[in-house]
């Protein structure tokens, strides 16, 4: 636990091609999505149908790992 909260949680976001913060009240479907923090840092998402998606933690401020979206 730290301070502001769980810790590592809100420090992650998916955004679409545009840089636009990408949520479930647009994406109804990431409710389906399963996220976990990885050993040594990152994060793994998972949903039904997809392939796991793996992002290592961002070396800067406003960093971005590409990955395609079913």
């Amino acid at each position: 636990m730290e301070p502001w909260g769980p810790a590592g949680d809100r420090r992650w976001m998916l955004i679409d091609d545009g840089g636009k913060v990408v949520t479930q009240r647009t994406q109804p479907r990431l409710a389906l999505a399963a996220a976990g923090l990885l050993p040594g840092g990152g994060v793994r998402l998972s949903a039904p149908g997809a392939a796991p998606l793996t992002a290592p933690v961002p070396r800067g401020a406003g960093t971005r790992t590409r990955a395609p979206l079913p």
